[in-house]
Parts: structure tokens; sequence; C-alpha cells
């Protein structure tokens, strides 16, 4: 069964209380001015709009996390793309839901981009991809493991500053 989880954030909430009564009794919801109607609505409009609607680990909306030159790796596509790269590939493992992942996001995004051509780095998302994270034993994230002709080189796990990971780059290479 599909499950639904919407990004609902304060000022959402303190308009939906605001609104509320309104909402569910028409003759109080014709009181309300134009003004008032048109601000809620605008409301509603930015927050869903700017929320991600998930359902079964799937984004809907329509707009893509990886805004950088990441690459988006799967349990499907792992092999091709990571373990027959002929080239380092940064596995970074994360999810929608962690603090630190998103942290690391942007690090992960900038290196891409200084990288593009010479490292393959991409993201891994551990809800969509649960086999990949088992057989890497993965269990805490963010994680990123540094792949090599087919094999786990290094590892990092946690929040790690852009120039340590650009050293275990540089060292791997």
């Amino acid at each position: 069964m599909a499950g639904f989880i919407f990004s609902i954030d304060y000022q959402f909430l303190l308009a939906y209380i605001t609104f509320f009564p309104y909402l569910t009794n028409s003759n109080s919801y014709n009181q309300l001015t134009t003004h008032m109607k048109t601000t809620f609505l605008l409301l509603l409009i930015a927050v869903f709009s700017a929320s991600w609607c998930i359902v079964d680990g799937h984004n809907l909306t329509g707009f893509t996390i990886n805004t950088g030159g990441t690459q988006e790796f799967t349990d499907a596509n792992f092999q091709k793309k990571v373990l027959d790269a002929d080239k380092l590939t940064l596995v970074d493992f994360w999810a929608t839901w962690c603090g630190p992942c998103r942290a690391m996001g942007p690090v992960v995004e900038d290196l891409a981009k200084e990288y593009s051509g010479k490292v393959n780095i991409g993201k891994l998302n551990v809800d969509q991809n649960p086999n990949v994270c088992q057989h890497y034993n993965v269990t805490s994230i963010p994680t990123i493991l540094f792949v090599k002709n087919g094999k786990v080189v290094d590892r990092v796990v946690g929040v790690y500053p852009k120039s340590r990971l650009e050293k275990k780059i540089k060292a791997h290479m």
C-alpha cells in the first residue's frame, strides 16, 4: 500500500490552524475577505510546491534532488555504473530524511562538478535501494564509498569537509 508523506512546514500549519474553522463552515468561509482567501491560497500553493510528495520512496513532484553533476546510482545500475566503471567512483549513500546527508549534498555536488570526467560521483538513496546497502554493510548515513576497479578502496561515515574528501579522491585516482 502506498504511503504519502507531505513535508509540512510551520507556516502551513499556522495557516491551516488559523483558517480551518473557515474552511469547514461555508458561512464562515463566505465571511473571509477576498484578500484573506487569496493569501491563504497563495500560501498553500507556495508550501506544497516547495514540499516533497513522496510515495513509496518515489518523488512525485517532478523536481529532482540532484541538481549538480552527480549521477543517480540504484540497485539496478550499480554493477554497470560503479563496479564496471573504468575510473574511481564516489558513492554517496543518503536519504531524504537525513539531516547530515542534506548537509553533505552540496559538498558532493561541488566535487562532482570539479572532478567531472575524471571521477564518477553519484548518490544512492538507501530507502529505495536496500540491496546495495546490505551488500556493502551500510548501516549509518551519510556513508561514502570510494570504488575503483570493482572494489571498495576507502569508506567514510558521517559528515566530512570537502578538503578531506578531495585528499581521498586524489589518493585513489
